[in-house]
């Protein structure tokens, strides 16, 4: 057994169905979710490991489309290019890789 402490529990009972926000009873609404469970062993990133979890309540309950996967993660990095708690070369690589994906899909639509 092992003696770590986590500082999270989380229980995510997903519905799929058709709501309305007045009809909410204070769950969060959206099309389809995608938890990351972080879990942090020592000071250093790679010390840690994430679980990635994803619902898509459009189809029947099933995991996110990679492709949607993907996506998710280039705006993530397009959020995280301008948070001032990152470092200054976090930013830059996010700023790199939202700019990569851009470009890429932009000369997708030009073709």
């Amino acid at each position: 057994m092992s003696d770590k402490v986590y500082h999270c529990r989380y229980d995510i009972q997903p519905e799929c169905g058709e709501f309305k926000r007045e009809g909410a009873d204070g769950k969060g609404l959206a099309d389809a979710f995608i938890f990351v469970s972080i879990l942090r062993e020592g000071e250093r990133a790679h010390d840690g490991s994430t679980a990635i979890f994803s619902f898509d309540g459009q189809n029947d309950g099933e995991e996110v489309p990679d492709t949607e996967l993907f996506h998710t993660w280039a705006l993530m990095a397009s959020t995280l290019m301008n948070k001032p708690d990152c470092r200054p070369w976090q930013r830059e690589i996010a700023k790199q890789t939202f700019e990569a994906v851009r470009e890429k899909i932009t000369g997708m639509k030009m073709h």
